[in-house]
């Protein structure tokens, strides 16, 4: 079967299958349903597309990587023509990994591949030796990709050769949930073992992600349509949305001139910058 409506909507769409957000208080009827989990990887969504015997890694943003991504497109050659595979592309940092995919300079895009080597995370299989697997439930997708590992020798102890990585997915949702939140992952990822692979946000895909919070000083803010986007002492941009905290906002800094905000973040940067910063409460 040929991959012709695979191929359409990536050429048109370029969007792979997106996760909605969950709460950790939904685990236990999670697990109650079989949903599985695994480790959400820091990085860059690819789909990897063995075509003519050459690879292309689409990002989401429809732009290609291979000439920066040349170790990956190398080990993934053993693929047959007609696979599709999709996955994350990470390096030691995600900030590593973003740079490797925005350089547009070739001679920069080969120091970087030296200095932070990436490693390709598989967590599906949309299609294999040109037949559709798209509409087949995720568990028979998982058993299609391992066996195409298996059957070509490239699968070692720890899910992979290297650059390449099968990623491992569990039942036990609590027991992951806890151990990302110990090894500060940037979260989990759970999805329905029954579900079909759609491009498009779905809710039978979810994440929960690991967020810290720190509560900062803003002494500066502009108004958009959003509400308040407000700037503290440190530099650090936080946009208060909602009218009833962006009113609650501007009434202490009119009176105070300063507003303590309890912001919520991914991590902080190597700059000092809180990533994916937002505000969770004006205090």
């Amino acid at each position: 079967m040929i991959l012709e409506e695979v191929k359409r909507k990536l050429s048109t769409i370029a969007k792979p299958m997106l996760l909605e957000k969950t709460n950790e208080c939904f685990i236990s009827q999670l697990e109650n349903y079989g949903y599985l989990a695994s480790r959400k990887f820091d990085g860059v969504r690819v789909l990897a597309i063995k075509e003519n015997d050459k690879i292309i890694l689409k990002g989401r943003s429809g732009y290609t990587y291979e000439e920066k991504f040349k170790e990956i497109v190398e080990a993934l050659s053993f693929l047959p023509n007609g696979t599709i595979l999709d996955g994350e592309m990470c390096c030691d940092t995600f900030q590593h990994a973003q740079a490797r995919t925005l350089t547009k300079d070739k001679l920069k895009s080969s120091e970087l591949q030296k200095l932070y080597p990436a490693t390709y995370h598989i967590f599906d299989i949309l299609g294999c030796d040109y037949e559709d697997l798209c509409n087949f439930p995720l568990n028979y997708r998982l058993e299609k990709l391992r066996g195409v590992f298996v059957s070509r020798g490239k699968l070692g102890d720890c899910g992979g050769v290297y650059p390449l990585n099968l990623v491992e997915n569990s039942h036990d949702i609590q027991e992951l949930w806890e151990k990302a939140q110990k090894e500060k992952w940037e979260g989990v990822v759970l999805k329905n073992p029954n579900s079909h692979y759609e491009f498009k946000r779905s809710k039978s895909w979810l994440k929960l992600k690991c967020l810290s919070q720190r509560v900062l000083e803003f002494d500066v803010y502009t108004t958009n349509n959003a509400g308040v986007r407000a700037v503290s002492r440190e530099g650090i941009c936080v946009q208060i949305g909602g009218k009833e905290n962006s009113s609650k906002f501007i009434q202490q800094f009119e009176k105070n001139g300063v507003v303590k905000v309890n912001v919520e973040f991914l991590e902080e940067m190597e700059s000092g910058m809180l990533r994916m910063a937002v505000c969770k409460e004006v205090l």
